[in-house]
């Protein structure tokens, strides 16, 4: 799943630097974290309309980085959460998310959850912690 339009803009009303030199982004695996970060990074700039696939936001970004040197935006596989969203663990941790409380709920209730409900592929604190 990509951003929607909204989304998009969200994240772009969120960038803060109109100097990105220096800047690069990361996101998980997931095309949605990169399109997020990238725009986050980069939405300040001019040329940025924020209606770009992430190929042409891609394209724009690194269109001055020489050759070999990889793109602004990259993948870290750390980032990549893991939850079921029908599961209990998966909509009390979306809950959390929602309320800006989803750090809290990581560290004080996910390893116990997944312990509770048998789940061994939901994203907790001590794996990520680990990663």
């Amino acid at each position: 799943m990509r951003l929607t339009p909204t989304g998009k803009m969200h994240a772009k009303e969120k960038a803060e630097e109109n100097n990105i030199d220096q800047s690069m982004a990361f996101g998980s695996p997931r095309k949605r974290t990169q399109e997020t970060s990238g725009l986050v990074m980069s939405g300040k700039l001019e040329e940025i309309t924020g209606k770009e696939t992430l190929e042409e936001l891609k394209e724009k970004l690194d269109k001055d980085l020489p050759l070999k040197s990889g793109s602004k935006i990259r993948v870290d596989d750390r980032l990549n959460f893991e939850a079921d969203f029908t599961s209990n663990y998966g909509k009390k941790a979306l809950e959390a998310a929602k309320n800006g409380k989803y750090l809290k709920f990581l560290v004080e209730d996910s390893d116990r959850l997944v312990k509770e409900e048998n789940d061994d592929k939901a994203s907790t604190y001590s794996k990520q912690a680990q990663a």
